[in-house]
């Protein structure tokens, strides 16, 4: 990746991060779930996922749950991603699950995401909180009064076989190895 291409991808993300003078407010959740759904988009092209058997032009982004940050996951429907188009999906059982590249789990569960992970073992998984080195989660959203940062199990990710950027890993909060 070129200077210019990481230096509007730290741009980006540190821009979302903190929102400025016209922002609304740090706090606001609806800001905090926009911000989210624009990581989510981000992990997508910063992150090596599989491409499933017949979908080499889709990728799908799921949220467990049925939760839809607040609808702020729909401004990503159809953008392109490592040239595939992302679509988005609402699983109700893990079964389901098994033909996502994504799964973003608002409320974290790591026994619900041991068993999706277990189903489909190369999706990417994103929560939100703090996480540990043993959590089966690659990505946790972390949400302050004021910024939302991201934390990377690089350890989790490694046993998964996930690639992350360089790039993406020195924008983390923090890497859990």
């Amino acid at each position: 990746m070129n200077t210019l291409r990481y230096f509007a991808l730290a741009t980006m993300l540190v821009s979302m991060a903190w929102p400025g003078p016209g922002a609304a407010s740090g706090n606001d959740p609806s800001t905090h779930d926009q911000i989210k759904a624009a990581y989510l988009y981000n992990f997508s092209k910063f992150v090596e996922l599989p491409v499933l058997p017949g979908d080499e032009r889709v990728l799908r982004l799921c949220a467990w749950g049925g939760e839809d940050l607040s609808g702020a996951i729909g401004s990503i429907r159809g953008r392109l991603s490592q040239s595939r188009e992302i679509r988005l999906y609402w699983p109700a059982h893990a079964e389901d699950a098994r033909s996502c590249n994504i799964i973003y789990f608002r409320t974290p569960d790591a026994r619900q995401m041991n068993t999706i992970s277990s189903r489909n073992p190369g999706a990417l998984l994103v929560t939100e909180g703090r996480i540990g080195p043993e959590s089966p989660a690659h990505i946790s959203l972390i949400s302050t009064e004021d910024r939302v940062a991201f934390d990377v199990n690089l350890g989790q990710m490694q046993r998964s076989n996930i690639k992350a950027s360089s790039q993406m890993l020195r924008l983390a909060r923090s890497i859990i190895r």
